[in-house]
C-alpha cells in the first residue's frame, strides 16, 4: 500500500498539545504504483516521485483537506499503530513522467512550490541524470 504519513501538531503554551495524522493511500486510475520519494511541496500538496508500469513519474498529492485523526496514545506506540488503520484513498495530481531513469535503484526527490517556480527536480542514484519537471497546474 503506497502511503503518505502526514502529522499535525498542535502547539499551546509553547509545548506540543495534540498530534493530528492522516494517512494517504496514493493512486493513479486505481493501478498499483511504487512509491520512491516525498517531499512537501506547499502548504496543499505533498510531491510524490514513484513507478507505474516501470516509468518515473513525479506528482501531486493535496492534503489540505484532509481530516486528521487525533493521537490517543503518545510517542513511538502511536506512530507504529498509524500504519495499521485505514487511510484516505487520494489520487495523484499534475503527475508528470520523468524520461531517460526508468525503474533504475533509488532516486532523490527536490521541490519548490514558490509561485512562478513550481518545480520537481530528480537525481538518480548514481548523481550522473537530472530531471527537472514543472509541475505547474497548467504546464506540460
Amino acid at each position: 500500500m503506497p502511503a503518505v504519513l502526514v502529522l499535525r501538531l498542535h502547539i499551546r503554551d509553547g509545548r506540543p498539545h495534540e498530534i493530528g495524522s492522516a494517512l494517504l493511500v496514493c493512486s493513479v486510475d486505481d493501478l498499483d504504483l511504487e512509491l520512491l520519494a516525498t517531499d512537501f511541496f506547499d502548504d496543499e500538496s505533498v510531491a510524490v516521485a514513484f513507478l507505474l508500469k516501470g516509468e518515473l513519474y513525479v506528482g501531486l498529492v493535496g492534503y489540505g483537506d484532509v481530516e486528521y485523526e487525533v493521537l490517543a496514545e503518545s510517542g513511538r506506540d502511536a506512530l507504529g499503530s498509524l500504519w495499521n488503520r485505514a487511510g484516505r484513498p487520494v489520487g495523484v495530481e499534475r503527475r508528470r513522467e520523468v524520461g531517460g531513469i526508468g525503474g533504475a535503484g533509488e532516486i532523490g526527490l527536490a521541490v519548490n512550490g514558490r509561485t512562478g517556480r513550481r518545480v520537481g527536480c530528480v537525481l538518480d542514484s548514481a548523481g550522473t541524470f537530472l530531471s527537472c519537471i514543472d509541475l505547474e497546474e497548467d504546464g506540460e
